[in-house]
């Protein structure tokens, strides 16, 4: 059982918690209303932004220049764009080629290596008997030999793999060169004077808009962080809640011990004095039938 020391340090602790909640729930408050007011801005400032690039698209202009640089990266991208179109059909071939080969009897060969390699390491890791080991290097080999007969369809699977990365790599080039299309036309456009207000305008209002969202990026955190910290008070509490419900628990086991052991030893006390042929007393009677309801 808990000493008094420990019952009025954990009582000091309990209400020191409960203060720190307190402060913390007026804390996550304050918070939610930054976080708010901070997303509330960031909103405004997008729609005031999209607003502007609606604005900006209005605006147009004619350099010799930069269409010379548009036109030579629209051609640019469309050279890769072919390309990605030609490796398409290319890896359509192959594929059908792969899915005839496979037609009767469906394989996935890189489900089959995994297989392999994942028996493989349950040996390494895992002390089989004999005869289990012995089972399963046999499916290995199994395995390994439907592996080689299906080469065939494990180089087309190759192939396809270097033909889907050959399409992402060049698909990717078309992107930037995309990209960087939009962006010299950008540029070409921010030779009116008009257009050029415009995109200082919006890039300021881009910046403001960043730092909203930091801030209000910054107060979301603070915010998880002061939930956790108020979860781990409650369960602080809690725990010493139990601590010392569990104490008085085990306080009224014990009291209700020591009543047992007395209420005994006066029902001892009043069978002897029956057994003796002495007169019982009120109280006497009242032990007895107290003994026997225990």
């Amino acid at each position: 059982m808990l000493t008094d020391e420990e019952k009025a340090a954990m009582n000091s602790r309990l209400i020191a918690i409960n203060q720190e909640c307190e402060a913390l729930n007026s804390e996550l408050k304050g918070i939610k209303e930054v976080r708010e007011s901070h997303f509330i801005k960031k909103e405004a400032l997008r729609k005031e932004i999209d607003s502007l690039i609606n604005d900006i698209k209005g605006t147009k202009t004619n350099n010799d220049e930069f269409s010379k640089i548009i036109n030579d990266l629209k051609s640019q991208r469309d050279s890769y764009n072919k390309k990605v179109k030609e490796l398409i059909i290319r890896i359509k071939e192959l594929r059908s080629k792969r899915n005839s080969l496979s037609k009767s009897n469906p394989i996935s060969i890189e489900g089959l290596k995994r297989h392999i390699e994942d028996l493989e390491h349950s040996i390494e890791i895992n002390a089989y008997t004999y005869d289990k080991e012995k089972k399963i290097s046999e499916k290995i080999k199994r395995l390994k030999k439907t592996l080689k007969e299906n080469a065939d369809v494990a180089k087309l699977d190759d192939e396809l793999r270097l033909l889907s990365s050959e399409i992402d790599s060049t698909k990717k080039t078309a992107d930037d060169l995309h990209k960087k299309l939009e962006e010299t036309t950008l540029n070409s456009r921010a030779q009116n004077s008009s257009f050029m207000d415009l995109a200082k305008k919006i890039s300021l209002l881009k910046q403001q808009q960043r730092e909203e969202f930091e801030l209000f990026k910054k107060a979301k955190l603070e915010y998880v962080e002061k939930i956790n910290k108020l979860k781990d008070k409650r369960i602080e509490s809690k725990a010493m809640h139990d601590k010392i419900f569990a104490d008085r628990k085990e306080k009224v086991i014990a009291e209700k011990d020591i009543q047992k052991n007395e209420l005994k030893k006066k029902a001892e006390s009043v069978k002897e004095k029956l057994k003796n042929q002495g007169t019982l007393t009120k109280e006497d009677i009242l032990i007895l039938q107290a003994e026997d309801q225990n």
